[in-house]
């Protein structure tokens, strides 16, 4: 089935670069630009989870073809292993959880000058700390 009418991707993408492009050169806000790009993105995201199905369906009549330019494959999802039944890896899990804030606490007590020691009073090493890069949070107001 053909689309009754093509979304032009280099009109779209050509929209977008003369937005970014507006704020590189000053003439727009940054923040207009990222609330529609999220808004876009969205939107995007949206039709792709409801039109899902019906892709599959029509991949299959391609799949391992060329279809516009594209290799039309298939892939099976992989599955997972799931271990939460186990209750020996349960309780290692749980073991983890606990050194791991046993070292959060040790490195924000080192932070401070002091060190922490464990019910046995051997010195607990102290977690090393990868501060994260600064985000910008938008959230659309009502929503």
């Amino acid at each position: 089935m053909a689309m009754k009418k093509e979304i032009s991707t280099a009109k779209f993408t050509y929209e977008i670069m003369l937005a970014f492009n507006d704020v590189e050169q000053g003439i727009s806000n940054p923040l207009d630009l990222m609330i529609s790009l999220r808004e876009t993105k969205k939107f995007i995201e949206d039709i792709e989870t409801k039109v899902y199905d019906q892709v599959m369906t029509e991949a299959e009549k391609y799949n391992n073809q060329e279809y516009r330019g594209y290799d039309v494959r298939i892939n099976t999802g992989s599955g997972r292993y799931t271990f939460d039944h186990i209750p020996e890896i349960r309780d290692l899990q749980q073991r983890i959880k606990t050194l791991q804030e046993l070292a959060k606490h040790s490195y924000k007590l080192k932070e401070m000058g002091s060190n922490m020691v464990d019910e046995d009073g051997v010195e607990v090493t102290p977690a090393h700390f990868k501060p994260s890069k600064s985000n910008v949070a938008l959230r659309k107001k009502g929503a």
